[in-house]
């Protein structure tokens, strides 16, 4: 045998011995924290538990031996160990969407590092009725900054402003939508930004609805968020063109929904995907929502395929959601399913058992020590949305805008500079994001 040969087969000897020895110690440690299940002292057999978790998948195959122990509370410490694996495990693909799915869209490549939390900015009511002028000087910075950053074409420049690649359609929509959330529509307040804005986002849309990039139809997620962006301007404007383009983006969503007739349910990333997920179908929810209150033609076929999404994605037992109807629950689909039922119909008292089991269940992921952009703002709308005690409660845990991050000089002067997790979607996103999660006040009502 030639030796190079002699030295490959050597190597493999010893890794696979490497191997049987690492996992020859994973079954001894496995054991030990099994044995101490059981264990006279609580407090052990709750160390043990969360030790056991702590392993990881790679302790499944071990624990396999200890499913028929006679000693009731370590078959349901035993559970709970699965379970906790198995959750910890949906949080780290659910981590993974946020770096590589959701902030992908706004403009992100890299994994996100060192999360931080968005950050209400609360907005008076007085600044309501202020001329541009009297608002630009005297209104919220983080909207000036929106309004001077805009491009004359109409568009927000994502890579110009920090974006790790172009998400222009995701980030103007995300930007219009907070100048339509600050009360300016095509007819009052900063009318030609919201104008401007309407119009570069008409242009990049076919005239079966459907918004392209360089002749290709765009993520299902940014196709929510534009048109989205263009309901809320046509209810608020009532501006026809605006509100016939608002209505092709709703007849393409629909057109496009997962299944036909009965089997009609969510929606994918890509057009009439086979793979419908919960996050995508509620951002579609939020743009088919704010068509109906918009006035426009919703078919009751698409909120009543999403219903039967919603059904088979939601753990009736846990009260929690999954990511896809054969998926693991996860905090995003969670919260994102809450949302959904709020917005299809779902009373007060229908979403409060979701509602407690996602703060119950994943306070870690919501509270200031593990916070995610995403999942902040969309608990606070939930929050909201569900109101009374628990809306109060949630506030107070809040803490107060971080106004140090925001820029006070300089031509970013009243934008946020984008850090943690939200660093690779750039400034515009950032900015439109932390300005949006004012929701503590009523909505603007829409023009006459």
């Amino acid at each position: 045998m030639p030796a190079h040969c002699r030295l490959s087969a050597a190597l493999i000897v010893a890794l696979a011995l490497c191997c049987a020895a690492e996992d020859d110690v994973q079954q001894a440690m496995v054991d030990r924290f099994v044995r101490e299940l059981g264990a006279e002292s609580f407090d052990l057999r709750e160390l043990a538990q969360k030790k056991l978790i702590a392993l990881g998948g790679g302790a499944l195959p071990h624990l396999e031996k200890h499913g028929k122990s006679t000693d009731p509370e370590v078959l349901q410490r035993l559970k709970k160990v699965r379970d906790g694996i198995a959750v910890d495990a949906a949080r780290r693909v659910d981590h993974e969407f946020a770096a590589h799915g959701f902030y992908a869209m706004l403009g992100q490549k890299q994994k996100p590092k060192n999360p931080t939390r968005l950050k209400p900015v609360p907005t008076p009511e007085s600044l309501q009725a202020l001329t541009p002028e009297e608002w630009l000087e005297r209104g919220p910075r983080g909207f000036k900054w929106l309004a001077a950053a805009q491009e004359e074409d109409g568009r927000w420049d994502s890579v110009k402003h920090g974006a790790e690649q172009n998400a222009d359609i995701e980030q103007t929509a995300l930007a219009l939508l907070a100048l339509l959330a600050e009360g300016h529509t095509e007819k009052v307040g900063l009318k030609e930004n919201v104008k401007k804005a309407v119009a570069w986002l008409k242009s990049q849309q076919r005239d079966d609805g459907a918004f392209v990039v360089k002749g290709k139809v765009v993520d299902g997620i940014a196709h929510a968020l534009a048109a989205c962006a263009m309901a809320e301007a046509a209810g608020m404007g009532r501006i026809p063109d605006t509100m016939q383009s608002a209505q092709r983006a709703v007849n393409y969503s629909c057109e496009h929904q997962c299944g036909e007739g009965s089997q009609r349910g969510g929606f994918g990333r890509s057009p009439q995907s086979l793979c419908p997920d919960t996050v995508t179908t509620t951002f579609f929810v939020l743009q088919l929502k704010s068509a109906k209150v918009a006035g426009l033609s919703v078919p009751a076929a698409a909120f009543e395929g999403v219903l039967r999404f919603l059904d088979s994605v939601e753990d009736n037992d846990k009260h929690l959601f999954k990511g896809t109807p054969s998926g693991e629950i996860s905090i995003t689909a969670s919260i994102m399913g809450c949302l959904a039922r709020q917005f299809t119909g779902g009373s007060r008292e229908e979403v409060a058992p979701c509602v407690d089991a996602v703060l119950a269940e994943f306070k870690g992921h919501l509270n200031d020590d593990r916070p995610d952009a995403l999942l902040a703002y969309v608990g606070m709308i939930v929050m909201f949305q569900q109101g009374g005690d628990i809306w109060t409660a949630w506030l107070s845990k809040l803490k107060p805008a971080r106004l140090e991050r925001m820029q006070k000089e300089g031509a970013n002067a009243g934008s946020w500079d984008p850090c943690g997790e939200r660093q690779g979607i750039g400034r515009v996103a950032t900015t439109a994001l932390i300005s949006m999660s004012k929701i503590d006040y009523p909505r603007r009502q829409p023009e006459p």
